[in-house]
């Protein structure tokens, strides 16, 4: 039985894989930092609101 559940771990790791390839031309790396927080700052400390 584990070794049954590898396998399935093993072809659901190779498909994640292979999904995050096809996905990584098209990410935003200057969307967030790695503290979770936008990368972009606003040095001005105003925020404008319409």
């Amino acid at each position: 039985m584990n070794q049954h559940n590898g396998w399935l771990l093993e072809g659901q790791i190779e498909r994640n894989q292979q999904a995050l390839e096809m996905l990584k031309p098209h990410q935003e790396p200057t969307l967030y930092g790695a503290n979770g927080q936008t990368s972009t700052t606003h040095r001005g400390g105003k925020k404008i609101s319409i």
